[in-house]
């Protein structure tokens, strides 16, 4: 139910949990950004665990 509300809001890039796309499309992509864009730095981000680790209070 939620992915028919927020679909239309996500980027074509948007890859994570999507229907009908992967981790391979969304690297397939990432090489063909590095391969035709001037690219001076990339950032990758895991927040697995942040949220056991914020301060609640």
């Amino acid at each position: 139910m939620l992915q028919s509300i927020y679909e239309q809001d996500f980027m074509d890039s948007f890859f994570g949990f999507r229907e009908n796309r992967s981790c391979h499309d969304d690297l397939k992509i990432l090489n063909v950004y590095l391969s035709q864009k001037n690219i001076n730095y990339g950032v990758d981000a895991d927040i697995k665990g942040f949220f056991d680790n914020v301060d609640h209070k």
